[in-house]
């Protein structure tokens, strides 16, 4: 059977309606590539209830890890810019940090989930249901011990992430969520983006139009401290907090292929974020320069700077019709993005149903999206 981009589009569209109506799951996605671009479909029941707050503008959704690889840029930004470097080591900014043998953890080594670090502390639910600031997470990871030596194994590690939030605002003197607007958000015109409360005015415009997260059961009864609460929503967790919508999402990843313009070698229009070179060593596999690495992991476990490789044989790949250069994100909220460096080609997900339950009909959206834009 041979299905054409339209009739991709066509099935990606019915089988978002169906999976809403059974599930009342609320998502919206969008696509493109060179040849098409498909602008974002929205479904579900969150749509219709929002009403009249969607004349300001698209639904906007928690999308959880796709926070990382913004975060990542920023954090290139600041290499830029000569403030830190890559090899630089965590405690040059967090001597604290030195705690458990962690002496040796490199920029880098956040970046690419190489650390050591756990994902998240022990009691990550009693934080939580203490309201916790981002300082309580940077406590916790400074004492966190590590699963192996930096450098010499993957796991994948938000605590990391807690730690490259603190040293940008070490460095740059501001929140950073704000820091993430001046620098990421509002020369890509992602105005319907944020990284916590940031400019009242601002959120709150957002937060009109948010979609609530369907929490899994080891969130039920918090409505003061789960993915739905004004606490979490406000806290701009540097490893899932981020709130944005489809288009703006849709800017982030074309913004990075048009600076790249993979497809002709030379640098596009720039849109002045980040560098064509900066931009292209995020989307590399740089776990495979790590030495110690075993070879298993640095093959099939590709990371860039915040952006994951795709993972073909996973339980979670980015799609399963493209390279293995394709990079993206999950989110565990029911999120996905990726664009794939080769073709110029891009996608976004964004559902309201956690990917422990989401995961495969967002994975056979992905395959059905690759396929109208590439078809």
């Amino acid at each position: 059977m041979v299905v054409s981009s339209q009739e991709a589009w066509n099935r990606a569209q019915a089988l978002a309606e169906s999976w809403s109506k059974a599930e009342g799951v609320t998502l919206s996605f969008a696509c493109g590539s060179p040849r098409r671009h498909y602008a974002p479909r929205h479904f579900g029941p969150e749509i219709q209830k929002l009403g009249a707050a969607l004349l300001e503008g698209e639904p906007a959704y928690l999308v959880a890890s796709i926070t990382k690889p913004v975060v990542a840029m920023a954090i290139l930004a600041l290499v830029e810019a000569g403030e830190i470097l890559l090899n630089d080591r965590v405690t040059r900014f967090l001597p604290e940090f030195a705690n458990e043998q962690k002496h040796g953890i490199e920029i880098r080594h956040l970046l690419t989930h190489t650390s050591g670090l756990p994902d998240l502390p022990p009691n990550n639910v009693e934080l939580r249901k203490a309201h916790a600031t981002l300082d309580d997470f940077v406590t916790e990871a400074c004492r966190a011990s590590l699963s192996f030596a930096p450098g010499r194994g993957v796991q994948y590690q938000s605590l990391g992430y807690s730690v490259l939030g603190k040293i940008m605002e070490k460095i740059t003197s501001l929140p950073q969520g704000e820091f993430i607007r001046k620098t990421i958000f509002e020369p890509l015109g992602m105005h319907d983006s944020a990284l916590g409360a940031g400019t009242e005015k601002s959120f709150e415009r957002i937060e009109r139009r948010q979609i609530s997260v369907q929490v899994p059961p080891e969130q039920a009864g918090g409505d003061d401290w789960n993915w739905n609460s004004p606490w979490w929503r406000t806290l701009g967790a540097p490893w899932g907090g981020m709130v944005c919508t489809p288009t703006d999402i849709v800017s982030l990843l074309r913004a990075c292929l048009t600076t790249i313009d993979i497809e002709h070698g030379q640098a596009g229009p720039g849109h002045g974020f980040l560098s064509r070179q900066s931009l292209v060593r995020s989307m590399e596999n740089q776990v495979q320069m790590l030495p110690e690495l075993g070879e298993i992991e640095r093959r099939t476990r590709g990371w860039g700077y915040g952006w994951r490789l795709n993972w073909r044989q996973h339980t979670s790949p980015l799609c399963e019709l493209l390279p293995e250069t394709t990079c993206g994100h999950w989110g565990a909220t029911g999120t996905l993005c990726w664009m794939d460096p080769e073709l110029g080609a891009y996608a976004v997900i964004l559902t309201s149903q956690p990917a422990d339950k989401s995961r495969r009909n967002i994975c056979r959206l992905s395959n059905l999206l690759a396929t109208a834009t590439l078809g």
